[in-house]
């Protein structure tokens, strides 16, 4: 028998039969990672849910990931799968399904067309559907998403219920469900079938794709990539520099490889990063200066190494002193290398 207490005062009884059901299905044991951001009632809700979940299902297991590094408290079904909800009402046997889908390493049932459309995705995306518990058109949207999810860990999923979170969905400016968003830009309102959001994927101008697509292409190793991207391009991508100023040292470190390795491959192109970061500088901890500094002393050129040592006269600490020294040295080598 399930541990009904657990779940009692959560789920009504036509969801606790649901889950019932559901579960005499499921073999093997489900891990789902909480992602415990911020706080609220929004994670307080989300928690109860895996809570009650455990409860009715011996073989889901929630764990929080206190290293997730989220805006937003949700359940994560796989690295590129994210629901930013307690799935309830419509939602919850597509959550289920998705469990079940998911353990059984499902193949979606794409056309050819379809996969070769979903192959041609050489730069992460970012796809964020807005749904609701009580809207009966957005489970479609969401299995078409999952299916995405499925089908190429480049598509990151993220389903977000909208009135949990009301006040992002707001000042986003989505107005009805089910809403999907490419990449903080192009939306879809209503039902949007694949044929429509797949060419998009490939055409995506890779200049105006947030920190959150690079982001993730540093967390797959993609450094060198996206290096080459910025080459071919010609330019600095204005999403990767927030990388290079981010809190998080592993996401600064990935962001200095791929600058390093920009460097290398167009010292033109990498050398536009150096006044930008310069402009920031002053803005950061102690932590960023350091690394920063380490960056301009990589991309810069020769004309820069006084500004830097100007820029820097007033630093007191000893590890950024110590690295505005040998960028102001790298610099100037840069000089030496010319003549």
């Amino acid at each position: 028998m399930p541990i009904e207490n657990k779940a009692s005062g959560f789920f009504s009884d036509k969801e606790s039969e649901t889950i019932g059901q559901w579960a005499t299905q499921l073999q093997g044991e489900v891990r789902i990672d909480l992602l415990p951001a911020g706080g609220g009632g929004a994670l307080a809700e989300i928690t109860a849910f895996g809570e009650a979940l455990e409860g009715l299902v011996p073989g889901i297991k929630v764990r929080r990931d206190e290293e997730a590094d989220v805006a937003r408290p949700g359940l994560r079904l796989a690295p590129n799968l994210v629901f930013y909800a307690a799935p309830r009402g419509t939602e919850l046997p597509v959550f289920l399904e998705t469990i079940t889908r998911l353990a059984a390493h499902a193949v979606p049932p794409f056309s050819s067309d379809q996969r070769r459309l979903i192959q041609a995705v050489d730069v992460p995306a970012q796809l964020e559907l807005y749904v609701s518990p009580h809207c009966p058109f957005c489970p479609v949207m969401t299995r078409r998403l999952v299916d995405l999810a499925l089908a190429s860990t480049q598509l990151m999923v993220a389903v977000i219920d909208a009135g949990m979170f009301a006040a992002e969905a707001q000042s986003r400016e989505i107005r009805s469900v089910p809403t999907l968003v490419l990449d903080d830009g192009l939306r879809w309102t209503g039902e949007a079938g694949l044929d429509e959001i797949l060419p998009a994927l490939g055409t995506r101008d890779p200049a105006r794709l947030g920190p959150a697509v690079f982001r993730r292409m540093l967390e797959s190793g993609a450094a060198f990539e996206l290096a080459a991207m910025m080459a071919r391009a010609g330019g600095v991508f204005p999403g990767f520099i927030d990388l290079l100023l981010h809190e998080r040292w592993s996401v600064r470190l990935g962001a200095m490889v791929a600058a390093e390795s920009l460097a290398d491959e167009a010292p033109a192109v990498a050398a536009t990063l150096a006044p930008v970061l310069m402009a920031r500088y002053g803005e950061q901890g102690v932590a960023v200066r350091g690394d920063l500094l380490q960056v301009i002393g990589m991309v810069g050129t020769p004309e820069l190494a006084d500004a830097v040592a100007v820029m820097t006269r007033e630093e007191t600490h000893a590890d950024v002193c110590e690295a505005a020294e040998e960028a102001v040295a790298a610099l100037k080598e840069k000089s030496t290398g010319r003549g």
